[in-house]
């Protein structure tokens, strides 16, 4: 009991994990990146990777994405990119935005 006369319990949290944002090419960044457009917060896995997310703007800045499905879009998020390539499935790297197929 508590000082008030109230009985206390710990109550278990689910606390989801963040994704982790990798951009080095090799591991899947797809949820991730789409953790940020949504306008979350990730993990980011190295110090080749730069992306911040403030106030409805993503800025990518620096990374290798691999992406192995589409991104939805979100109407209340700038998403900003720069010194950044973005590989589809298995294919080659490729800056953005020359992401042709």
């Amino acid at each position: 009991m508590s000082a008030a006369g109230v009985a206390l319990s710990a109550v278990p949290l689910k606390v989801a994990a963040m994704p982790v944002l990798y951009g080095d090419g090799l591991r899947d960044d797809t949820v991730a990146l789409q953790h940020l457009i949504d306008g979350h917060q990730v993990v980011l896995g190295s110090d080749r990777v730069l992306a911040k997310s403030e106030a409805g703007v993503v800025r990518l800045l620096k990374g290798k994405f691999r992406l192995t499905s589409a991104l939805r879009g979100n109407p209340r998020v700038h998403l900003q990119i720069a010194n950044c390539a973005f590989k589809l499935n298995s294919g080659p790297a490729q800056p953005y935005p020359h992401l042709g197929g």
